[in-house]
C-alpha cells in the first residue's frame, strides 16, 4: 500500500507545478525605494466624489446651502422617519438644535431611549468616502451606539485621502486625540450564512449633512 505523501513532499509538488507554469516576470529586481506620484488619480470635486462613494457604501448624503437649511433637514428627517428627540452630546451642536427647535435628548446608553444620535466629525474623505471622526467633540461611543449616526459637517472639511485627514487633525490640535475612526457606511456583516445584516456592531444608518461654505 502507498503511504500518503508528507506535508513538505506536497507542498514541493505544488510548488513545482506553479514554477512550470506561470511567467518568470516576478522574479525582476524590484526597486528600493518606491517611486514618487500618486497611486489614485487626483479628485477635482471632493463633495461629488464623497457623495458618490458614500452612497455607494448605503451611507445617505444631504448637501445645503447654509446652516439653516442644513438644521431644517434635520428637523424634516426627524419628523419623517419618528426618530423622536435626537441624543446630543457636543454643547455647541445641542445649542443650534434647540435655537432651531429640534427635540434633543442627553445621550444615555443605559436607557437606549433615542432612535438618532448627532455628532461632528473631523474630516470628510472623498476618495473611500469616510467620515473621519475622533473622540474629542462627542466622546467615543456616540459613534457606534444610536441606531441611526447623524453626521453634520462643513464643505470644507471634505478631503481628497485619508492622509489628507490626518493632516487636517494634526493642524487642528495641540495633541493628537485619543481615539481616531473611519466610518465607511452603516455597520453591516454577512458572517452567518452570508446572509447581510445591518447594524450588527454599530449604527443601521449613517446620514452626513454638508453645509456649504
Amino acid at each position: 500500500m502507498k503511504l500518503p505523501e508528507k506535508n513538505s513532499d506536497s507542498r514541493e509538488i505544488i510548488l513545482s507545478k506553479l514554477r512550470g507554469t506561470v511567467s518568470r516576470d516576478w522574479e525582476q529586481n524590484w526597486p528600493d525605494e518606491v517611486p514618487e506620484g500618486d497611486v489614485f488619480p487626483r479628485i477635482t470635486d471632493l463633495l461629488n466624489a464623497f457623495k458618490e462613494e458614500l452612497e455607494g457604501l448605503g451611507g445617505e448624503v444631504f448637501v445645503e446651502r447654509n446652516e439653516a437649511e442644513t438644521l431644517g433637514r434635520l428637523q424634516n428627517l426627524a419628523n419623517q422617519r419618528n426618530w423622536g428627540p435626537v441624543a446630543v452630546v457636543n454643547p455647541v451642536l445641542k445649542e443650534k438644535c434647540i435655537k432651531n427647535n429640534i427635540a434633543v435628548t442627553d445621550f444615555n446608553p443605559e436607557s437606549g431611549v433615542f432612535e438618532a444620535g448627532l455628532t461632528g466629525c473631523e474630516a470628510l474623505i472623498a476618495l473611500t468616502g469616510s467620515v473621519m471622526v475622533s473622540s474629542i467633540g462627542s466622546g467615543r461611543k456616540m459613534n457606534v451606539f444610536p441606531p441611526v449616526h447623524v453626521v453634520l459637517a462643513h464643505s470644507n472639511q471634505i478631503v481628497e485621502s485619508i492622509k489628507d485627514g490626518f493632516i487636517k487633525i494634526e493642524e487642528k490640535y495641540d495633541h493628537l486625540p485619543s481615539q481616531i475612526s473611519l466610518i465607511s457606511g452603516p455597520s453591516r456583516t454577512a458572517d452567518i450564512e452570508k446572509t447581510l445584516v445591518m447594524g450588527a456592531h454599530g449604527p443601521r444608518e449613517l446620514i452626513v449633512l454638508i453645509q456649504e461654505e
